[in-house]
């Protein structure tokens, strides 16, 4: 008689549909825990963020009016999985990865055959804290506090929640320890296509001006006026907007007229990498993050990032005027130095040369492993 080993099933709970860092994240950790063991299923809620408000913010009328309007058009005009592009085909193929769309919450059936849940959001830990499966992982990727407050009910969900606790840098790892034991932290990954590049020829190719990642709008000053400076010095500097559909908006579409820029919105994997080797620099003057993806995967292109430092997770892969400039109060400093080393490519080539060093702690190779079984 063959030795049958149980399949292990294990849900991941995607926070909503929309690109961003969750779930490209959710991704690589199913690419890498789906095998012939374990079988790995992707919960993308249609109508997120259910919890949060009838539960948490009492304010079931504004999600059944605003909310679950928006992204229920959403889905009617794109019914597919936001990251499709990044699974693996042939674990998909074979049932070791699946994708399972639910309405507003997981059902009773499908939570109660895990035997693990990763939880990506403070809402869903709310929602299934107490629930049957055996082993919780709660990944902590941002402080959902600073934007909606509700610090001391959210600090009490993370303190009662029995299960474990995992977040992915130091500065998320100082910011939790106020209220729970010091979680693990695993570095989020660079996905496996844009790490390909680090020893690709297409890192030395000619390449255009700026790139900036629009994140939101409150760093539309601080953009400005470095933009400002860098003008002045270098008149017919060619720039690139790229962001997410869901910052469209009048404000980004007057600031892209204004400095003449190139506008780019959501993309997949193999346009942002296009964008990253396009482009000789990145300006990320994000005062606030949780760990801030974009400039680490610029490096992984050979595109070098002119972000704050201590920001984030910038701390673990970020070395001024080695791999990164950093951003300061003098923008007008900024920009001479800038500009300086547009006007000298042996010494733009020595920090592109650098941009791709000491990034093996970002492979995305067991990341969903090292979450799982740490």
């Amino acid at each position: 008689m063959s030795n049958l080993i149980d399949k292990k099933k294990v849900g991941i709970l995607l926070t909503n549909n929309e690109k961003g860092g969750i779930g490209k994240l959710s991704v690589m950790m199913a690419n890498d825990i789906g095998d012939q063991n374990t079988e790995v299923t992707l919960f993308v809620p249609i109508l997120p963020y259910y919890t949060y408000y009838f539960k948490i913010f009492k304010r079931p009328i504004f999600w059944i009016f605003k909310i679950a309007p928006n992204y229920l058009k959403r889905w009617i005009l794109k019914p597919k999985f936001s990251f499709h592009e990044l699974l693996n085909k042939k674990k998909l193929k074979n049932g070791k990865i699946k994708i399972k769309f639910i309405i507003k919450k997981i059902s009773l059936k499908d939570l109660y055959s895990l035997d693990s849940i990763i939880l990506n959001g403070i809402g869903d830990v709310y929602e299934y804290q107490f629930s049957k499966v055996p082993n919780k992982i709660y990944l902590v990727n941002q402080l959902e506090e600073v934007v909606s407050g509700h610090k001391k009910l959210f600090q009490k969900i993370r303190k009662n929640f029995k299960g474990k606790i995992i977040t992915h840098c130091n500065y998320m790892k100082k910011k939790l320890s106020s209220h729970i034991k010091g979680p693990k932290i695993i570095p989020n990954p660079i996905s496996e296509y844009l790490l390909s590049f680090k020893n690709s020829k297409k890192i030395f190719k000619k390449r255009k001006d700026l790139l900036i990642y629009w994140k939101n709008d409150n760093f539309i000053d601080e953009t400005d006026s470095i933009l400002k400076e860098m003008i002045k010095l270098k008149p017919n500097i060619k720039i690139t907007i790229f962001a997410r559909k869901i910052f469209r908006n009048t404000k980004l579409k007057i600031f892209s007229r204004k400095f003449n820029t190139k506008l780019i919105f959501d993309a997949d994997e193999k346009l942002v990498a296009n964008l990253y080797l396009g482009h000789e620099f990145l300006l990320y003057p994000n005062t606030y993050e949780d760990f801030g993806m974009p400039p680490l995967e610029s490096l992984a292109c050979g595109c070098i990032p002119i972000q704050r430092p201590n920001v984030g997770a910038a701390d673990m892969y970020s070395v001024n005027n080695y791999n990164s400039i950093h951003i300061d109060n003098n923008h007008k400093k900024l920009a001479k130095k800038i500009v300086n080393l547009f006007n000298n490519k042996k010494k733009i080539l020595k920090l592109r040369k650098n941009t791709i060093k000491k990034l093996d702690r970002f492979s995305s190779i067991n990341y969903g492993k090292k979450i799982l079984y740490s």
